[in-house]
C-alpha cells in the first residue's frame, strides 16, 4: 500500500467510513511499518506533536487524538515508524515515575536443561541454543555443554526457559524450535515412542517450530488437552493457559489440530496458512489472523494491535520477569504498538503511557499500573 493510499484510507478510518475489510488492510500495513531503525531527535517530535495539534479532530481541552491521526501526521513529514503509535496519543507525556533509578533489562539467552536421572544444567547465555544428535547433545556452535568430556545422553530431556529468558534448539531429526520466555518442551533422542512410528514432543507455553519433513514419521506436538500432527511445516504454538484457550497459528504448509473433548472424544480440525485454531475443551475457532503479529515475539519485538491492557502486561511480564500489580484498570481502553524486545522496560512502558490511559512505577522486579 503506497502512502498515499494509506492517508486516504486513515481519512475515512477516522470519519468511520471504513470497511471491515479497509480496517483489516490498515492493521497490516501498520505492522509492516520499520519501526526498529529511525532515530528521532527531541526537536523532530516536538515538531511532529505541532504537526498533530493542527489536525482536524484535536481537542485542546483533553489534548486527545486517534491513532490514525497520528500515523497520518506522521507519514505527512515522512516519519513512517515513530514506533509509539497507539489509540489515544495526549500530546503532554507524563514520564514513568522512577523510571531511571529502577529500570529493568530486556529478556536474554536463559534456560535449564533437566535430564530424565534428575540432573541439570544451566545453558550457558552467551549461547544461543542446543544441538541434538542421536544420543549427543551439544551447543549449536559445536561447543560442549558438559564439563566432563562427555556430551552423550539417553531417555527423556526437558529445556525450559523461564521468565526473561528464550532459547533455540535443533531436534535430532533437524527440526528447528524456538522457545519463548517460561516455556518447557519435552524431548527424546530418536524422537520416536518404542512401538510407535511418530516423533514426539510436548510443549507448554509459546514455541515457534519448523518442522523436518518426514512423510514416514509424523511429527507430534502434544500440549494439554490436543495434539497437533504435522509432516513438514512451520507453525506457532502459544498455550500459556492450556486449560483455557490453546492457539496454533500455521505459517506454511498443513497441520492437524486434534482435541480432547471432555465426553472423551476427539475433535479434529486442518489449518490452511495465514490461520489458527484456538482450542478449548468445549470447541476449536479456526480464524485468518495477522502472521506477523502472531510471530512477531520470534522477531524481537513486542507488538498488539486493539488488546487490552492484561494481554499486553502479560507480555511485558513474561519477557521482563517482573511482577505486575493493578492498583487501577481500563476496563475499555485497547491499545496498538510495536517496540523492540531489545528495549528497556521503561521505554515499552513509556510507549503505553502515552495514551493518557495508564501510569507506571517500578519497584524492584513489580511494575505498579496507576491512573
Amino acid at each position: 500500500m503506497t502512502t498515499e493510499e494509506a492517508k486516504r484510507l486513515i481519512s475515512k478510518y477516522n470519519a468511520g467510513n471504513c470497511t471491515d475489510q479497509e480496517k483489516a488492510l490498515l492493521e497490516n500495513w501498520y505492522m509492516q511499518l520499520d519501526v526498529q531503525h529511525i532515530n528521532i531527535s527531541p526537536k523532530t517530535i516536538e515538531s511532529l506533536r505541532e504537526e498533530i495539534k493542527n489536525l482536524p479532530g484535536f481537542n485542546d481541552k483533553s489534548k486527545t487524538i486517534k491513532l490514525w491521526s497520528v500515523i497520518a501526521a506522521v507519514v505527512s513529514v515522512s516519519l513512517i515508524a515513530v514506533g509509539v503509535l497507539l489509540f489515544n496519543y495526549r500530546s503532554e507525556i507524563r514520564p514513568i515515575t522512577n523510571q531511571i533509578a529502577n529500570d529493568i533489562a530486556p529478556g536474554t539467552n536463559k534456560a535449564t536443561l533437566t535430564f530424565a536421572n534428575g540432573k541439570i544444567i544451566n545453558l550457558n547465555q552467551t549461547k544461543t541454543g542446543i544441538a541434538v544428535d542421536a544420543a549427543k547433545i551439544k551447543y549449536n556452535d559445536g561447543t560442549k555443554i558438559f564439563s566432563n568430556n562427555t556430551d552423550s545422553f539417553s531417555g527423556l530431556a526437558t529445556i525450559t526457559t523461564p521468565k526473561g529468558g528464550e532459547y533455540h534448539i535443533v531436534l535430532s531429526d533437524g527440526t528447528k524450535v524456538w522457545l519463548n520466555a517460561a516455556s518447557t518442551l519435552t524431548f527424546a533422542t530418536s524422537l520416536r515412542e518404542r512401538g510407535e512410528d511418530k516423533r514426539r514432543v510436548t510443549l507448554s507455553g509459546e514455541a515457534y517450530f519448523e518442522v523436518f519433513k518426514d512423510k514416514r514419521r509424523p511429527f507430534v506436538v502434544k500440549v494439554g488437552h490436543q495434539e497437533i500432527l504435522v509432516l513438514g511445516t512451520h507453525f506457532n504454538i502459544n498455550a500459556y493457559d492450556p486449560k483455557a484457550v490453546i492457539k496454533t497459528t500455521l505459517q506454511e504448509g498443513v497441520v492437524r489440530v486434534i482435541s480432547l473433548k471432555k465426553d472423551g472424544t476427539f475433535r479434529k480440525s486442518n489449518l490452511k496458512p495465514g490461520e489458527q485454531a484456538i482450542s478449548s475443551e468445549a470447541a476449536t475457532l479456526i480464524k485468518k489472523v495477522n502472521v506477523e503479529l502472531e510471530l512477531a515475539w520470534k522477531k524481537g519485538k513486542i507488538q498488539f494491535v486493539r488488546a487490552d491492557l492484561k494481554s499486553v502486561m502479560n507480555m511485558i511480564s513474561r519477557w521482563y520477569d517482573i511482577e505486575v500489580i493493578y492498583q487501577y484498570y481500563p476496563n475499555e481502553a485497547k491499545f496498538t504498538g510495536s517496540i523492540s524486545r531489545s528495549k528497556n522496560i521503561s521505554e515499552v512502558l513509556s510507549l503505553l503511557e502515552t495514551t493518557g490511559e495508564v501510569r507506571f512505577k517500578i519497584e524492584e522486579r513489580k511494575v505498579l499500573v496507576m491512573k
